[in-house]
């Protein structure tokens, strides 16, 4: 309940006690409107009674039904804004922390699980908001003033009502024990398809090229007809649901009938027409208090849903990100060392064993560092700590003499250009691809931002479409090669005129032309900046002033090209896979 109050603001308070008023207001329309039959249904049984008097208690019925309308509607109004501006707000809370989440935090909940719960788990709580203030104040206010009504009639008549309100509530607490537990797994089933959905339009162009539709398309049937007959089974029992609520309506004005023709046959005729307008009142109090019960289970219904989607937005709203800001605000020391890793262990979560183990190294300011080494050694997670995308879990890495989780988040990601493996371009245009962010120093200018495409050797693509800088980007840079999206992630990168530029195997889908003119024009312009880079490609990293090479989350060498080819085995069997002796031998 707490998650749901923090979202409620005075003016939402103020809508919620004036709505309640409004249905209070309405109860007593709708239960003045009995008592208004009832005098009807007397006054033509009298004996020259006048047109004008019954038209006029019509008058007076028309009126409050006017105003149960009108309540009605304002009190659904009122509702209905609390319940977008709540739903607002929460969405807005939970997008803005899966962006405060590390990347292992995202990969905790699974990026398809943050979907459905910003979506389909906000959503069913503003449901249950919207039909359950009006139904928690109308249905207990209808029901106490309907028995108050009754309560001065015929016993026999009261008794039958109140048993007909235990069977209808005991019937409807079968169908929700039954149905919850099913309900509770449909929603979180919700993640499969979501997931199974997210993976295959992902992967479209592989499912394609390897014919695999029909594996993938057997894959979403089995999670789809598992979900399909769930939902029958509930479907199925809450068939009998309805029809059940309806022969219980029924039954009781049957026996309402019976009872009440007892009751007026058994009574003097001068009293039958007081007798006969009474049932007919009743009839009417009878049946608000039993629609009163359903309406309110059917919200009792909807709750255990509600209070899973409840539970799963708050597990969100309430994690606590590992990556929390430092204190860090003064000058940071004199030192010529712009990245350090000391004695640096990481493990990711849940997993068996450490993927970096003892990681020990520097770099210099100005100094170009290439990082090479097999599949699965630890290169991209050893670059990661620097932006503190994952945090060490033992050792320290220092930038500029700080440790990196003493500088506040942004100031830390400021001083870097990261580059990831994959090259993601978003929605909107290639100036805004390039100029991206936030950097803490002034906006790019059309110039700058012209610039950083010509050392990321993405000018010449650019300026060939049509609008040049403002053409269009579609989500995810589909409307690109793999080389111009990898280009323009790399000219984001040097627009941000960072002191430490990180590049993960950002080179890999560059010829070998680009990608030696593209190396040479970054030197050029990052003079002072200091470049980490992963590579596979020997003719990438040897030209780099110090190479580090990883196996199995360790160190195996450090050291220059020349040096590595004589001292380290790692080192050599990758440079003659891919080059001849003569060839890795030549600077």
């Amino acid at each position: 309940m707490k998650t749901i109050f923090r979202y409620l603001r005075a003016k939402e308070w103020l809508f919620v006690a004036v709505s309640a008023v409004c249905i209070v207001l309405q109860v007593w329309f709708e239960m003045m409107i009995p008592e208004k039959i009832s005098q009807v249904s007397t006054l033509v049984q009298t004996p020259g009674v006048q047109v004008t008097d019954v038209v006029q208690l019509g008058g007076v019925m028309f009126a409050f039904l006017m105003g149960s309308l009108l309540l009605s509607v304002v009190a659904a109004y009122l509702i209905s804004q609390i319940a977008s501006t709540f739903s607002e707000r929460m969405r807005e809370d939970i997008f803005r922390r899966t962006m405060e989440f590390s990347v292992g935090e995202v990969g905790r909940f699974s990026s398809s699980s943050l979907i459905t719960r910003c979506t389909g788990d906000v959503l069913m709580i503003q449901l249950f908001i919207v039909t359950g203030l009006q139904v928690l104040v109308k249905a207990p206010v209808t029901a106490i003033w309907g028995i108050q009504k009754i309560s001065a009639a015929d016993v026999s008549l009261t008794v039958a009502t109140l048993i007909a309100v235990l069977l209808i509530v005991a019937f409807m607490v079968v169908v929700i024990f039954v149905t919850t537990p099913m309900s509770i797994r449909l929603q979180l089933m919700t993640d499969g398809i979501n997931r199974e959905t997210k993976e295959h339009i992902s992967g479209i162009q592989v499912i394609k090229a390897f014919l695999a539709s029909g594996f993938h398309q057997k894959r979403f049937s089995e999670i789809n007809n598992e979900m399909a007959s769930l939902n029958i089974r509930v479907n199925r029992i809450m068939a009998f649901l309805s029809p059940g609520l309806v022969f219980c309506l029924n039954l009781l004005n049957l026996i309402m009938v019976i009872i009440g023709a007892q009751i007026v046959d058994s009574s003097p005729i001068e009293l039958r027409p007081e007798r006969l307008s009474m049932i007919l009142s009743f009839s009417s109090y009878a049946i608000m208090i039993v629609t009163a019960f359903i309406t309110l289970v059917n919200i009792f219904m909807m709750m255990p849903r509600a209070i899973t989607s409840l539970k799963r937005v708050s597990e969100i709203l309430d994690t606590e990100t590992e990556i929390k800001d430092g204190t860090f605000t003064g000058e940071a020391p004199e030192t010529d060392t712009a990245v350090e890793f000391r004695n640096i262990g990481f493990r990711y979560e849940g997993a068996a064993s450490d993927t970096l183990s003892e990681i020990s190294f520097k770099v210099k300011k100005g100094e170009t560092l290439a990082i090479i080494g097999g599949t699965g050694s630890g290169k991209t997670t050893l670059i990661n700590l620097i932006p503190r995308l994952y945090d060490a879990t033992s050792g320290s890495v220092l930038v500029n003499g700080v440790d990196v989780r003493d500088y506040p988040v942004a100031e830390l990601r400021n001083m870097i250009g990261y580059v990831p493996q994959k090259s993601y371009l978003f929605t909107g245009t290639i100036a805004a691809n390039i100029d991206y962010g936030e950097n803490g120093k002034m906006a790019a200018t059309l110039n700058d931002i012209k610039k950083a495409a010509e050392i990321g050797q993405a000018k010449e693509f650019i300026e060939q479409k049509e609008g040049a800088y403002q053409s269009p980007v579609f989500a995810g840079g589909m409307n690109f090669s793999g080389g111009q999206r990898q280009r323009l992630t790399i000219s984001r990168a040097i627009c941000r005129d960072p002191e430490i530029f990180i590049f993960d195997d950002s080179f890999s889908a560059l010829d070998f032309k680009t990608d030696r003119i593209l190396r040479e024009r970054l030197r050029e312009h990052s003079k002072g900046a200091t470049v980490i880079l992963i590579a596979q490609r020997i003719g990438t990293v040897k030209s780099a002033d110090r190479i580090l090479v990883l196996e199995n989350g360790r160190i195996v060498g450090n050291g220059k090209h020349e040096e590595l080819l004589e001292k380290c085995d790692v080192y050599r069997e990758i440079a003659l896979s891919q080059l001849s002796e003569q060839e890795a031998a030549r600077k």
